[in-house]
């Protein structure tokens, strides 16, 4: 099962780089995807997101969010009861697959699709680690782009990280007085379920956090991306294949 959390903040692919400082300080090089098990303060954090360098964060960086305790049963797995009282009649968009990996959407309420969740075979969810070759309308449909910052007081469900914090495109909305929008979105998914090989909206420097479950993640750097034969078909597959 996955139930994570998704705002502006830093950028899904990148190359490995080397920033070019001003002429009194030292070139520091980073590493792409190096793990951060305990805080780091906003000049560390500012070399990746300077030079565009993808790097992850252990559960520290979530610790003090209401959804870590309310979202999640003592045995790890989506709480149910509490989402769909606390939620049940918000709506958003569900995605289900054809047979050449496309989505095609549709709306439902959180209850709705809870009670879709619930009545799938297989048991406690787990980690799917192998990725249908045919047979794609079998996949599990997710719930993405649900903007639950809207039915509730954002501060109810997360806390936004201060390494986070310098949020361009949310500050854009809150000043708008026409119109409600935000970048704040949470997806739910069911072991197996998966989404599409895709960029952030607006190629903007994205952050997501798993709030429970486990999500595999297939990011490939600038330019691998043309070497792939057919984006809609399997990815995990074609990157194997071609050592990507």
């Amino acid at each position: 099962a996955v139930v994570s959390t998704q705002s502006t903040g830093m950028k899904e692919d990148s190359a490995p780089s080397v920033l070019q400082p001003p002429p009194d300080r030292t070139v520091v090089e980073v590493s792409p995807f190096t793990h951060f098990g305990e805080p780091i303060c906003y000049e560390t954090f500012e070399l990746y997101l300077q030079s565009n360098t993808p790097c992850t964060f252990g559960s520290w960086i979530s610790a003090d969010w209401p959804a870590r305790h309310s979202w999640v049963q003592e045995d790890g797995s989506p709480n149910f009861c509490f989402l769909t009282e606390q939620f049940g009649d918000c709506k958003a968009s569900v995605s289900q697959f054809n047979g050449r990996l496309e989505t095609e959407c549709f709306e439902k309420t959180i209850g709705e699709f809870i009670s879709y969740w619930k009545n799938l075979s297989g048991g406690r969810d787990k980690c799917v680690k192998d990725f249908p070759e045919d047979n794609f309308t079998s996949l599990p449909h997710y719930l993405k782009d649900w903007h639950f910052a809207k039915s509730v007081p954002a501060e109810s469900v997360y806390r936004l990280p201060n390494l986070f914090s310098d949020d361009w495109l949310n500050k854009y909305w809150k000043n708008r007085d026409d119109v409600s929008d935000d970048y704040i979105f949470s997806y739910l998914g069911p072991a197996g379920s998966y989404t599409p090989f895709h960029a952030d909206v607006f190629r903007s420097y994205s952050w997501s956090v798993n709030v429970c479950g486990c999500k595999k993640w297939l990011i490939l750097y600038p330019g691998e991306e043309l070497k792939l034969s057919d984006p809609g078909l399997n990815i995990e597959k074609q990157c194997r294949e071609k050592q990507l």
